[in-house]
């Protein structure tokens, strides 16, 4: 199966481990856009029939998908949201840099799962093949969201993958607080003990 079907396969693993009260969306993206796929439903049907149909093509904007998909979440109506991506990270079509990319997802607050699908001749590729593979961006990706990078090199990596990713998400935490609306717009530091 090529890397797309993997996808598709874990995926499938995901919902099947899902739990009462959990909503799901498909977004794909390809040239410079990201489209809904299947919007939020906690019935999963419409999601997996579109799943089924879903096929690669064009150029990749990795950062400008990536960047983009966090507002297209507020849809959903759970709390704890998380992106999925599985790429092989080659980013060929993106107007904004990784840096900006990263900068962005500081902002959100959505952990972003990166799961780089590579192939099986993954380590006996050079340098200068795995640097094609993106993985310091998907590093970036992952880590300034505050989620993981995983590699994949076919649908037997995927199924441990996509639980370690559904035990996460589910150990998530929300906090809130009431900023005063004074002074400029930062980070704060929260200690939880």
């Amino acid at each position: 199966a090529g890397k797309l079907e993997s996808a598709k396969s874990a995926v499938r693993h995901v919902i099947e481990n899902r739990r009462a009260g959990d909503d799901f969306a498909l977004f794909a993206f390809a040239e410079d856009e990201v489209s809904l796929v299947s919007d939020f439903s906690p019935d999963p049907t419409r999601l997996l029939r579109a799943l089924d149909k879903l096929e690669a093509g064009g150029r990749t904007a990795l950062f400008d998908a990536v960047a983009a998909t966090p507002t297209k979440m507020m849809a959903g109506r759970n709390g704890k949201r998380a992106i999925l991506l599985f790429t092989d990270g080659v980013d060929n079509a993106s107007k904004l840099t990784s840096l900006e990319m990263a900068e962005i997802l500081q902002q959100v607050s959505i952990p972003v799962y990166a799961v780089g699908m590579k192939n099986a001749a993954f380590d006996r590729l050079t340098d200068e093949e795995r640097k094609d593979l993106a993985l310091d961006n998907l590093k970036m990706l992952a880590y300034s969201s505050g989620g993981q990078l995983f590699l994949a090199s076919g649908e037997e990596d995927l199924k441990p993958i996509a639980a370690k990713i559904n035990g996460e998400v589910r150990k998530q935490d929300l906090m809130g607080f009431a900023p005063s609306g004074r002074g400029e717009l930062k980070y704060q530091v929260v200690v939880v003990s």
